[in-house]
């Protein structure tokens, strides 16, 4: 089979999660009529299992340093090969030493090299993949505030309690839920490229919050009960470029449960704990690498002061970021 150079890169793209929807629509449909191209997408499946089977690993800041090194070492090698050679003239093997030092050189490059380079692009597709869904989901929320008098969607509920078990508790995705409820966001943007697990869904009419935590990889401001976040309020938009409205996944809670970590340094486990897309009051896409990214360095992810949560806890002030555990109540 020749394979079409077109259908390479569209396989090689979908493989890679970089089409938008749409055309990854096109292509499963074709992958289900087309024999050929579904070979070719099983090769290409294989190829990336087999890279992925490699441990990921950034690539040293000393790469192109210790790569002209070792090219270095295989030309002194190569000289020295060549002058054994000269000496024995009538000896010449099938595969000879120098051959097989190029194709030692050969594997040490790809491996060195090509392998960390492709899982680093992976990941950087994927920061930018989540980063575009952070921004899609901003940009509906700038609708809605401006369809409902400046205010961001809320949960609302009767009780002050976000984590499950003991008495009725709400949750927070609630609010979230609203921008797919009018249409203002698909519901696909709300799950994250880099998350390890996903669940996509149909909207039904009697739905009022998404149907898992695996549908919604995203945390947001709490908005339970009475609190509120206006666009209008001249207090918030002063510090609207630093104030954190939703970010990638808290890591302080799985199961409906409460996890001590250090409260420093823990960031989404979205993204391999190397950091999170975050989403400002002003509507801006940062990706930072540590959870104090809020207001004055506040901790995005916890209220400030409070390092042990029951599950009924609120923001210390108006501009404390408090994201809370998507799709959290019990429903």
């Amino acid at each position: 089979m020749s394979a079409n150079k077109s259908d390479e890169i569209t396989l090689v793209d979908f493989h890679l999660e970089q089409l938008d929807e749409p055309e990854a629509q096109l292509v499963r449909k074709r992958l289900e009529e087309d024999a050929d191209f579904r070979q070719l997408s099983q090769d290409l499946a294989n190829t990336f299992a087999a890279v992925d089977l490699l441990p990921e690993r950034e690539a040293p800041s000393d790469l192109v340093a210790k790569t002209m090194a070792r090219i270095r070492q295989a030309k002194q090698a190569n000289a020295a090969v060549a002058r054994e050679e000269m000496a024995r003239p009538l000896v010449r093997p099938t595969f000879s030493l120098r051959e097989g030092i190029i194709v030692a050189a050969s594997v040490l490059i790809i491996a060195s090299i090509f392998v960390p380079s492709l899982q680093e692009a992976k990941r950087v597709s994927r920061v930018g993949q989540c980063g575009a869904n952070v921004g899609q989901i901003g940009t509906g929320l700038q609708e809605y505030a401006s369809a409902n008098a400046g205010m961001l969607p809320a949960a609302n509920g009767k009780s002050p309690r976000w984590l499950p078990g003991g008495p009725q508790s709400e949750s927070n995705s609630r609010a979230l839920f609203h921008l797919v409820q009018g249409k203002f966001v698909p519901q696909m943007a709300f799950q994250c490229p880099a998350a390890e697990s996903s669940q996509p869904f149909q909207v039904a009419g009697e739905m009022h919050d998404f149907p898992g935590s695996r549908s919604v990889h995203y945390s947001y401001q709490h908005s339970i009960g009475s609190q509120r976040i206006s666009r209008e309020d001249p207090k918030l938009m002063a510090v609207a470029k630093d104030m954190v409205i939703l970010a990638d996944a808290t890591p302080f809670y799985r199961n409906g449960t409460f996890r001590p970590e250090e409260p420093d340094t823990a960031v989404s486990e979205n993204h391999s704990r190397t950091g999170q897309n975050v989403l400002y009051l002003d509507m801006h896409v940062g990706w930072v690498n540590r959870p104090n990214a809020g207001v004055d360095r506040n901790n995005i992810y916890l209220a400030e002061g409070i390092y042990n949560y029951n599950g009924d806890e609120s923001p210390a002030g108006p501009t404390d970021t408090f994201l809370l555990p998507a799709f959290c109540g019990d429903n």
